[in-house]
């Protein structure tokens, strides 16, 4: 969605996922999306329903759908999972082949590319910071490691990613000893949502985290949730979020350079 709206704007898309108002990014206001232009079901049914030209869809939808799509003479085109960067310059250069606007995807790879290179410049300065982004549901609490938007998120803003260096890849869950083991100058989570509700919550009534250092000085940094989750080239704006937010810190001397 960030993607398709950030090359053609809203005038040639015909329909979106009712979740797109947590996980999109884009400057669009998605109340005007509800009813009739919003989907919960992703099924031949309903994408036929709309009579579309196209259908984006990501590498874990259903694909027994992508196939009667295909059979019914709709264009699908599969975005990449995002393991690594390159997977959302990827993305940016299918899409705009796909839109016919390769103009304009050059364009936002330029200013990704542009984006990137500053922020690991200005990275060198904030020292070893270590920082992990931490989500709980309510039922048990789950760390970002290698490969994972997140860990991309924490290297572009100069941190180092505790989960990624005690080995973790993926998402995987974590429990008190383990956070412990890890104690991160700072917890990235999502600030509250439909899906990210309580993370900051448990944290802070957690009796076994009590004495977890980001927690008692209060380094948690919530981010909005869209940046949270997303998997688009607006993972450079959490970069750049979380940067800011950590320089804040430093410059307060609520933080330690190392």
């Amino acid at each position: 969605v960030d993607i398709v709206f950030d090359l053609v704007g809203s005038d040639r898309v015909i329909a979106v996922p009712n979740t797109v108002g947590d996980y999109a990014t884009v400057d669009i206001d998605f109340s005007e999306w509800t009813g009739e232009f919003a989907f919960s079901a992703f099924s031949a049914e309903v994408m036929l329903s709309f009579d579309p030209d196209l259908v984006v869809v990501s590498p874990w939808q259903d694909q027994n759908t992508i196939n009667r799509l295909v059979e019914s003479g709709v264009r699908v085109v599969e975005l990449p999972a995002v393991d690594e960067l390159e997977d959302i310059r990827r993305a940016i250069t299918i899409t705009g082949e796909a839109l016919g606007e390769v103009a304009a995807a050059n364009e936002l790879l330029a200013d990704f590319d542009r984006r990137a290179a500053a922020l690991q410049e200005a990275a060198s300065k904030r020292g070893e910071v270590r920082g992990l982004v931490y989500t709980n549901y309510g039922s048990g609490g789950w760390a970002a490691g290698t490969g994972t938007t997140a860990h991309h998120m924490l290297e572009l803003a100069g941190l180092v990613n505790v989960a990624a260096e005690s080995g973790l890849s993926g998402h995987d869950g974590v429990n008190i000893e383990t956070m412990l083991d890890f104690d991160p100058d700072v917890l990235v989570i999502s600030q509250p949502s439909i899906y990210y509700g309580v993370t900051r919550k448990v944290l802070e009534s957690e009796q076994g985290l009590e004495t977890l250092e980001a927690i008692v000085k209060d380094r948690i940094i919530e981010l909005p949730s869209g940046l949270f989750s997303t998997a688009s080239h607006h993972l450079l704006d959490a970069a750049e979020l979380l940067a800011k937010e950590v320089d804040a810190l430093l410059a307060a001397g609520r933080l330690d350079r190392k």
